[in-house]
């Protein structure tokens, strides 16, 4: 699966979206292992929630070509711009919803969602001086970067509001990738997922400088 160039997007706007990482590649692979599922089960919808810099909606967007229609969900209009601009550059088509996370997606209508969650165990309720100092130890210049991998307690705030969502979200045969933290307790997820009928399994993981990266794959129980 090809990695979309990003050649087009400024160092500005990378100081407010987020610049492809190794958590971002990990997905990248474990969309391209399981890319031959993905066709078979032809998604009409696919949707990425937090598109950032758009590569991973416009890596999708060719995988699975015209059969789908792919949308990118992003709270940043600056993201969304910069999404649609990778989608152009790489010769395909994304559409744009500037959004909170599912809050206006019709119910049992995406086939095939994937996110790349803000992440990182942080305290989201700082102070000015708190929010500067953690500006300032990677480099941020605005909120809009912090609020892409600033993730609450065990780093589960917005990961938990969107698990609370899927199965409202999620069409009857749909797929969901998700990208987690060893720090966020994907086991406890996964118990959680199974209770409400969900089947979860750690589809791929990766051990990086800091950071034990996994992917869920997770699908409706008995699919």
């Amino acid at each position: 699966m090809e990695t979309p160039s990003t050649s087009h997007i400024t160092p500005a706007e990378f100081d407010e979206v987020y610049e492809p990482s190794e958590d971002s590649f990990l997905l990248l692979d474990a969309l391209e292992k399981d890319m031959e599922v993905i066709r078979a089960n032809k998604p009409l919808v696919c949707a990425e929630l937090g598109s950032g810099s758009g590569i991973i909606i416009t890596a999708l967007s060719k995988l699975v070509e015209s059969n789908s229609h792919c949308i990118a969900v992003d709270i940043s209009k600056i993201a969304c711009g910069v999404t649609k601009r990778t989608a152009i550059a790489n010769k395909t088509h994304v559409d744009c919803l500037n959004m909170n996370l599912l809050s206006s997606i019709k119910d049992h209508s995406v086939d095939l969602l994937v996110f790349n969650p803000p992440y990182v165990p942080s305290r989201l309720d700082k102070d000015t001086e708190e929010r500067q100092l953690e500006q300032e130890s990677v480099g941020a210049s605005s909120d809009n970067l912090i609020r892409t991998w600033a993730g609450g307690v065990n780093g589960r705030e917005v990961i938990d509001k969107v698990v609370e969502e899927i199965d409202r979200v999620l069409a009857p045969h749909g797929t969901f990738y998700l990208l987690l933290l060893k720090e966020n307790k994907p086991n406890e997820i996964i118990g959680d997922l199974k209770k409400r009928q969900f089947r979860a399994e750690i589809f791929m993981e990766r051990r990086i400088i800091g950071e034990h990266l996994v992917i869920l794959k997770i699908v409706k129980a008995g699919l």
